[in-house]
């Protein structure tokens, strides 16, 4: 039977920023990122609100 050692914190996070750059990389090949401008207005406009 083979031994599965755990992965390890470090692993773990890099697994997890892969992941991420992973992503982000598909929303940005397929026009799913909002333009700066346009995030920037709504983020200002859910500030003011609260």
């Amino acid at each position: 039977m083979p031994v599965i050692k755990p992965i390890s914190e470090q692993a773990r996070a890099l697994a997890a920023i892969q992941q991420s750059i992973a992503r982000g990389y598909d929303d940005l090949t397929n026009a799913r990122i909002r333009p700066w401008k346009q995030a920037k207005i709504e983020a200002d406009r859910m500030r003011a609100s609260r």
